[in-house]
């Protein structure tokens, strides 16, 4: 193994010989190479060590730069002509011991003329010098520990295949690993634990809600319950208000509606019960569907659960913000009952036989339909807001396109409660011939926030049960992507972000920013294209972080290994900077 000597000149070449011994380091051993700036300790004799490091060193490198041979002190006295220069000291001793001397032309320089240098050096002329050139300085630096090594042509080769090599061992580590620490986010939900996956996909839903309308549903129409109301019946909203639901049902049944839903859970008895279920079994001899909601538990009203065509449960936007979900249906711990939503009883009266977790599908009524839905989750806590979902449940869930909200207030399909309860003889007009009627009360405890468009809106509760009915009555299947596309996708944009430095149209930093520029919004664009044409949601943090998590670490990686080149058009090695 070469023991080497680094000779230099600290105003001419120091960036070069800081570079030439870290290469020199990684292919030798530190302690094979001697570097004064490495070797030498504050209070260390400097001209005995450089005495002993000469005398036993197998080969002195001496690196002349630009200035080489002209610089001068204050005085303006040459330097190399001072009796006293360690530069020319370390290389006349070098020869005066037929040590190995290597010129070493760094910046540009040539060999100097005999008749330039002192008599002690002068011979420095006849040996074979490397040249390391600043536009291929790793090539030529590898040509030189190819020489001290002695493999020459081959280690040259050898050392750039090594490089292409580490390169390569970097890119394939770092991308990976870029996406397994997001894909692991994701499935531990350390995202969703913030709410910021459900935000960033509400923010798909935003952007794409700019180029796709969300019509409302003509089978759709709702009954308000409103303050103005309670002061029609000249009472507040309580148990006795079922004799008005009887009137109610009375002439919507009469009217030729085909399901009505009330979204509300009747506590207690009422002196009008009997009055109530008299109308509900009217009301489906005639044809009309009457469900009322459910908190999980049964009905206080004796009998009133065979009276009903079903009991649905009430809760909605589980999911804060994005994609608010409903969940459509859920299989309780004892595996055999299945609970509907008031949104999936109401567009498929009947109870649900099934929930097929691997295809999403949920079968109702009479097990020949098929319903799709967009998640399948297992409660791991008790829900305060929802008590019909208990710990172990099985939900299957609908991710919902919300619509706006005048929509959803417009006079056409929003009926004032009073003036249908009020109706003795029936409505002669079809305005609510083969309707599904949502009747709900508009109160500040039954508000939600759901994230529509770019904004939080705050929607009554059976307003957000119609965007529900409505998105399965039009068979919109919004649905996430599964675990495995995500991390493809990851593991694909992980690799965009890593392969950046591999580009050469991509030397420079403007160019790379405009690169990754061009690329997130490519994404996104591609991403609100999914969910318009094929209702694909994408997590789209997870894919962007991956990309610039790769592109970051990569470089990082690359600084440590000491691969990472500057821009280009520089010319110059950014180690060779330091």
């Amino acid at each position: 193994m070469s023991r080497i000597f680094i000779n230099y000149r600290r105003a001419d070449s120091i960036a070069y010989a800081e570079l030439i011994y870290r290469q020199l380091v990684e292919q030798f051993g530190a302690t094979n190479v001697f570097f004064d700036m490495e070797e030498i300790e504050l209070g260390d004799e400097f001209a005995r060590i450089i005495e002993q490091r000469v005398s036993s060193c197998d080969v002195l490198l001496a690196i002349i730069g630009p200035k080489w041979l002209t610089l001068v002190d204050h005085t303006g006295w040459r330097r190399l002509d001072q009796p006293n220069d360690y530069v020319r000291h370390e290389i006349a001793a070098a020869l005066s011991r037929n040590i190995r001397v290597i010129p070493v032309l760094v910046g540009g320089a040539g060999i100097p003329r005999r008749d330039n240098l002192p008599e002690d050096v002068a011979a420095l002329v006849e040996r074979n010098a490397q040249e390391v050139r600043d536009t291929q300085l790793d090539r030529d630096i590898e040509a030189l520990i190819a020489e001290l090594a002695g493999y020459k042509g081959f280690r040259r080769a050898f050392n750039a295949l090594a490089r292409r090599v580490r390169l390569r061992r970097v890119a394939s580590v770092i991308v990976p690993i870029s996406a397994l620490v997001t894909f692991f986010a994701l499935w531990v939900g350390l995202f969703d634990y913030f709410t910021l996956d459900t935000k960033i996909e509400s923010y798909t839903m935003g952007f794409a809600s700019w180029f796709k309308a969300s019509p409302m549903s003509d089978e759709v129409a709702m009954v308000a319950i409103t303050k103005d109301t309670e002061r029609h019946f000249h009472k507040p909203f309580n148990n006795t208000w079922r004799h008005e639901h009887a009137r109610l049902i009375d002439t919507l049944a009469r009217a030729g509606a085909k399901v009505i839903a009330f979204d509300m859970v009747l506590n207690g008895t009422s002196p009008y019960d009997e009055e109530l279920k008299v109308a509900i079994v009217s009301a489906r001899r005639m044809g009309t569907a009457v469900m009322f909601g459910t908190r999980g538990g049964p009905p206080s009203i004796p009998g009133f659960e065979q009276t009903v065509t079903g009991l649905g449960h009430l809760c909605v936007a589980t999911r804060l913000g994005y994609a608010s979900a409903a969940p459509l249906a859920v299989q309780k711990t004892n595996g055999q009952q299945v609970l509907p939503g008031l949104a999936l009883l109401a567009a498929y009266p009947g109870p649900v036989k099934a929930i097929d977790a691997a295809h999403q599908l949920i079968s109702v009524a009479d097990g020949s339909r098929l319903v799709k839905f967009s998640l399948y989750e297992r409660v791991s806590t008790p829900q305060k807001k929802c008590p019909a979902l208990e710990k172990g449940d099985a939900v299957a869930q609908l991710i919902i396109e919300f619509r706006p909200l005048a929509l959803l207030r417009d006079p056409i399909r929003r009926h004032r409660y009073e003036d249908l309860a009020g109706e003795a003889d029936g409505i002669s007009d079809s305005r609510f011939q083969g309707r599904i009627m949502l009747v709900g009360q508009e109160t500040e405890k039954d508000m939600i926030s759901v994230f529509h468009g770019l904004r939080t809106e705050e929607r009554y509760g059976f307003e957000v049960h119609a965007d529900t009915l409505a998105t399965l009555l039009q068979g919109i299947h919004i649905h996430p992507l599964s675990p495995w596309g995500q991390f493809c996708l990851m593991l694909g944009m992980g690799a965009l972000g890593a392969s950046v430095r591999f580009w050469r149209p991509l030397s420079s930093l403007v160019a790379r920013r405009i690169y990754c520029i061009t690329m997130v919004a490519a994404y996104l664009a591609a991403s609100i294209w999914l969910y318009i044409a094929y209702q694909l949601l994408l997590n789209t943090i997870y894919h962007i972080g991956a990309f610039f998590l790769a592109y970051w670490t990569l470089e990082k990686a690359m600084r440590r290994m000491g691969l990472w080149d500057s821009d280009r058009e520089t010319g110059v090695h950014s180690s060779a900077m330091y």
